[in-house]
C-alpha cells in the first residue's frame, strides 16, 4: 500500500531557509506557493495555498494546480504504480 501526499514537502527549517534545489524533481521555487501561514482554517483558499508546519519544520506547499507540477506528479505516480504492480504480479506467480 502506498499513500502519497501530493501537496506538501517537508523542510527541516524555517521558510527563509528552504533550498528548493534539494527537492527533486520539484526543485524550483516556481513549483511552490509563496510562503504564507494558514491563519484561518475556515478560508479554503488560505488552507489550499499556504504552508502548514511551523518555523522548525515547514511543509512547503506545491502548486498542484500548475500544469507542469501536475504532469510531473502524473508521470511519477504512473511509474510508481507500474513498478509496484509488476513486482506484485511477479511475486504472485511463485
Amino acid at each position: 500500500m502506498v499513500d502519497i501526499v501530493v501537496n506538501h514537502l517537508s523542510w527541516n527549517g524555517s521558510e527563509n531557509s528552504v533550498v528548493y534545489s534539494d527537492f527533486y524533481p520539484f526543485n524550483q521555487a516556481s513549483y511552490y506557493h509563496p510562503y504564507c501561514a494558514i491563519t484561518n482554517y475556515d478560508n479554503q483558499t488560505n488552507v489550499e495555498d499556504c504552508w502548514l508546519g511551523d518555523s522548525n519544520v515547514e511543509l512547503v506547499d506545491l502548486r498542484t494546480e500548475d500544469p507542469t507540477v501536475a504532469s510531473m506528479y502524473q508521470t511519477w505516480i504512473t511509474q510508481l504504480v507500474s513498478n509496484y504492480s509488476s513486482k506484485f504480479e511477479h511475486s504472485r506467480r511463485f
